[in-house]
């Protein structure tokens, strides 16, 4: 998904930081699903540690036909800011 795709949203929260259970990559699925309900997306910059636990989401992600999760991966120098000038809120 491209950045000018998200202006379909009402709210976008952005999460930085390295995808793995420690800090709830599990959860993004369970709540994307409730952020949709709020017409609301969710998109986590960074890389991923586990790569089960990522090939879950991707996988979730595609067979639940979840929209609003965008996970762009690794994005360096001024791609990554870029995208932090998207959100309306930031974790």
């Amino acid at each position: 998904m491209r950045k000018k795709e998200l202006k379909k949203f009402s709210f976008v929260f952005v999460m930085s930081g390295q995808k793995g259970f420690h800090i709830g990559f599990h959860l993004v699925i369970e709540l994307s699903q409730f952020l949709n309900k709020f017409n609301a997306a969710l998109v986590w910059l960074g890389a991923s540690k586990g790569y089960g636990l990522n090939f879950y989401v991707e996988k979730a992600k595609t067979n639940l036909k979840i929209d609003n999760l965008i996970l762009p991966g690794i994005l360096r120098g001024e791609e990554y800011y870029s995208w932090l000038n998207v959100p309306m809120s930031f974790y």
